[in-house]
């Protein structure tokens, strides 16, 4: 193997290592590795801008976001709590259940991160604490 071969070999091999040594997550942003609650939550002025920055990760992204909640809904033995639904980037919490948890009600949620269906932010599984955020 010639020189330039094991400079470009070693140089590349560096910046794989640099890449995967750096934190997945802004740490003013409602993503964490695996099951962090995130400290700034987004909000559903602030989520679809986080949407389109979300961390692309092979395991487990958790988002964090506040609202007010638009609806529940029981779906095949699950709970969905839907918030941000007049907003740019709707999200629904995928849960086991949500007693007193009602329309309008103030919430904070957080859950498994993906995109989708369409502009939708899904968390799941997610938990939620009323009152908050």
């Amino acid at each position: 193997m010639s020189r330039s071969a094991v400079a470009i070999l070693g140089f590349v091999l560096a910046l794989t290592a640099s890449a995967a040594a750096e934190p997945c997550c802004d740490p003013a942003g409602p993503f964490r590795a695996g099951e962090g609650l995130a400290e700034v939550p987004a909000t559903c002025v602030t989520a679809p801008g986080w949407r389109d920055a979300a961390p692309v990760e092979d395991g487990r992204i958790t988002m964090s976001v506040t609202g007010r909640v638009d609806r529940v809904a029981d779906v095949s033995g699950l709970t969905v709590v839907a918030a941000c639904l007049g907003d740019l980037a709707p999200v629904l919490c995928v849960t086991y259940g949500a007693e007193g948890l009602a329309a309008g009600d103030r919430v904070l949620l957080a859950g498994g991160y993906r995109a989708g269906p369409g502009p939708a932010i899904v968390l799941d599984p997610c938990i939620y604490w009323p009152g908050e955020g």
